[in-house]
């Protein structure tokens, strides 16, 4: 039993608090067959295995057992060809489709009107469609709209790194982040300030 604080007691129950989801969620899910989504290792192994160039293999392949992971994903994605590696997310991210868990279930009951995630599937937000009676609005990092939807009464899941929906916008590398960062100021000056008024 979880000893929770009088004090965020409260701050859930009036929902001021922001709930930040990560893939340990994600991970809670299962498939109709009884699959989970991989954890960062298997994706990283089963991704390398994708890489043509024999040498540039062996050294991604330090790089995973070093435990580089954003380094090891880079060079991924810079040597498997585009369309391998689009079906390589697709898989991953997209199919087999996962079934909410008891995890997903509990933090959706838990009322809150702001869910940020940096997950790529779409378990979560499913889960919310699916059960909830009113609307919800699936937000990326890369929305125009965000500063409005925050000042409006609407329930928003908001995706921090993006969606297998447009892999092309998905924050996976290093990279990737980095251009993000570039390119969308506004969106994590927005977060910044979540995080420092709201978040818990």
């Amino acid at each position: 039993m979880i000893a929770w604080p009088e004090t965020l007691t409260r701050e859930v129950a009036k929902r001021r608090c922001v709930f930040f989801l990560g893939a340990g969620v994600s991970a809670s899910a299962t498939s109709p067959s009884g699959k989970r989504p991989k954890a960062w290792l298997e994706f990283l192994t089963e991704a390398c295995a994708c890489v043509r160039d024999t040498q540039k293999k062996m050294q991604i392949g330090r790089f995973i057992t070093e435990r580089k992971y954003l380094l090891a994903l880079q060079a991924i994605k810079d040597e498997v060809d585009p369309g391998d590696y689009q079906e390589l997310l697709n898989q991953n991210f997209n199919e087999p489709v996962f079934e909410a868990s008891k995890l997903h279930e509990i933090i959706f009951a838990l009322d809150s009107r702001l869910v940020i995630t940096t997950n790529f599937d779409k378990i979560y937000e499913k889960h919310c469609l699916n059960v909830s009676t009113e609307g919800f609005k699936v937000i990326p990092y890369n929305s125009t709209s965000l500063a409005d939807e925050l000042r409006s009464d609407t329930r928003l899941i908001i995706k921090a790194h993006g969606s297998i929906d447009e892999i092309s916008a998905m924050i996976f590398t290093r990279g990737q982040y980095h251009s993000a960062k570039r390119d969308n100021p506004g969106f994590y000056g927005l977060l910044k300030a979540i995080f420092l008024l709201r978040a818990s």
